[in-house]
């Protein structure tokens, strides 16, 4: 399906779906031991705090959140591909679902935002 055939709530539910899942993940991270020790539980909990936070926002459909949080997610996403290259398993696994779920959140901010960005050109000429 092309990205410009899904619906605006389609999208969103999506975003949504992926922060919750990143959130999940977040918790799996942190019971994880790598090299004998925690991999941080209140690393987790900052995440956690910080996905809620934008979870808020873009349950609200705030066009301003959707744009800073899809750049806030690469985070994300650099966190993910470092542990899925040097973590050993089951982190480094975690890492490479991190990295999918991230880029998933980006692409469907991207495209929600997408009409709106183009509409505001619009006005603009």
């Amino acid at each position: 399906m092309h990205a410009d055939a899904m619906s605006p709530r389609s999208l969103q539910r999506i975003a949504v779906a992926s922060l919750i899942a990143l959130m999940l993940l977040s918790l799996a991270f942190a019971s994880i031991p790598v090299n004998g020790a925690s991999t941080g539980a209140m690393l987790a909990v900052i995440k956690i705090i910080a996905l809620g936070f934008v979870l808020k926002r873009i349950w609200q459909a705030d066009v301003y959140a959707m744009q800073w949080s899809s750049m806030f997610i690469l985070l994300f996403v650099a966190e993910g591909v470092v542990r899925a290259m040097s973590d050993p398993q089951p982190s480094a696994a975690l890492g490479g679902i991190e990295v999918v779920i991230a880029a998933i959140y980006f692409f469907a901010t991207l495209f929600y935002l997408r009409p709106l960005k183009k509409a505001s050109r619009e006005l603009k000429r």
